[in-house]
């Protein structure tokens, strides 16, 4: 294992149940990289993620976040080092925007608690780059699915992590958001030593996005790679067990299923 890996996965097994999801998962995430996750429905991706964040207890094998086993960690510390974006919670949705914003600083609080300028101005940018500045005030509940997603990358953005695992950011976004969001995702999580793991539904945004991709196809099986070796249509009809072909020969990054 290298120490300039962020998290390394050391044959994993993960199970649901009596089911196997994937069997002996090697990974290594490096700071500057974007990981796609890609899966049919309940394949367990989300399952994955949560793995990966030391939610979720693994059948067999080890994960190393920067060189220490996940197990390790104090919590709150980690809370540091790794952020989460999870499937929204509206009941969890409590105060205004800003303030859910703001929650993402609490790992970064001192002994006391008590948020500082500094702490107000980071939430006030994220707000700001996710374009939520008119709505600032308003509780989550008045808002729409959309807006509350990129609230929740907002608190994310706040959060500042070294690792960011994202489960379906996309979801709620017109296309013109989830192209936006995900290029300021990649552009705050793969520069100053950080890197990103994000789970996607959409072949096409995984291509335009990710360099590499890690497939899981919910029977025990997976395979990992650069966009190029693991971005195709033959590995993609073999992941999804449908025929996957490219759009055209001048648009190589455009996939389809047939």
């Amino acid at each position: 294992m290298s120490s300039g890996e962020l998290l390394v996965l050391e044959q994993v097994q993960l199970r649901r149940g009596t089911r196997l999801l994937c069997k002996g998962l090697e990974l290594a995430i490096s700071p500057g990289e974007c990981w796609g996750i890609l899966g049919p429905n309940g394949a367990g991706k989300s399952t994955l993620l949560q793995a990966m964040a030391g939610l979720e207890p693994v059948a067999a094998g080890r994960i190393f976040f920067d060189g220490r086993e996940l197990a390790e960690w104090q919590r709150r510390t980690l809370a540091r080092e790794l952020g989460l974006l999870f499937q929204l919670d509206e009941e969890n949705l409590t105060s205004t925007l800003f303030e859910t914003v703001l929650g993402g600083r609490h790992p970064h609080l001192g002994t006391f608690g008590w948020e500082t300028a500094r702490d107000l101005e980071i939430a006030r940018e994220a707000v700001r780059m996710v374009g939520l500045e008119a709505l600032a005030g308003r509780s989550p509940h008045t808002l729409s699915g959309g807006e509350r997603q990129r609230m929740e990358i907002a608190a994310l953005l706040a959060q500042s992590p070294r690792l960011a695992l994202l489960d379906e950011p996309t979801n709620h976004l017109d296309p013109g958001q989830q192209v936006a969001m995900l290029k300021l995702l990649k552009q705050r999580f793969t520069s100053q030593g950080r890197a990103m793991v994000v789970v996607l539904h959409d072949l096409n945004l995984a291509l335009a996005f990710c360099e590499r991709l890690l497939l899981l196809r919910g029977d025990g099986n997976w395979r990992a790679g650069s966009r190029q070796k693991t971005g195709t249509p033959e590995q993609f009809s073999w992941l999804y067990r449908h025929p996957v072909r490219r759009c055209s020969e001048l648009e190589e990054e455009c996939l389809s299923f047939l």
